[in-house]
């Protein structure tokens, strides 16, 4: 085996692998060695998965969807924009429930090129897999065909 530190520097991505013990003190295979992705360590530090997402409707037109880009995403979970006959409002619904003990939504940028206001929560009623988006301009009046907004959803374990 060569001299650990004869090996290259590299910036590691989320799906390569570390090398590790795995605390064991029962059966044959006390601690033995197993490979961890980068991605599991950062999970399990934040003690969260993320997943990020752009929503973008600028189009005004009543019960037109956003267009929903996902940015990064650490979980299989996929979503998709509809429309909610309120001005201004949003749902986002997700292929599959969150889970977790708590999910957490971070708008990053709220304040938009379109000098709106957007903010998004998980909802608090319902079934586990729904965010709601509302849209309003510098008065507080709800607008549509102005959501242009990154949000941030943390799903903790």
């Amino acid at each position: 085996m060569a001299i650990i530190s004869s090996y290259p520097t590299v910036v590691p991505t989320n799906a390569d692998l570390l090398i590790g013990t795995k605390v064991v003190n029962t059966g044959n295979a006390i601690n033995p060695t197993k490979t961890f992705r980068v991605s599991e360590l950062i999970n399990v530090a934040l003690g969260y998965q993320s997943i990020v997402l752009n929503l973008l409707e600028n189009s005004g037109g009543p019960g037109v969807a956003a267009t929903v880009t996902t940015v990064f995403n650490e979980t299989a979970i996929t979503f998709t924009s509809i429309k909610d006959v309120a001005t201004g409002s949003y749902t986002l619904r997700a292929s599959a429930p969150f889970g977790g003990s708590r999910v957490e939504v971070v708008n990053f940028s709220a304040w938009s090129k379109l000098n709106t206001l957007s903010f998004a929560q998980k909802s608090v009623v319902g079934p586990d897999d729904i965010i709601r988006l509302t849209v309003a301009d510098i008065t507080g009046a709800a607008q549509d065909g102005a959501l242009d907004t990154t949000i941030e959803i943390r799903i903790y374990s």
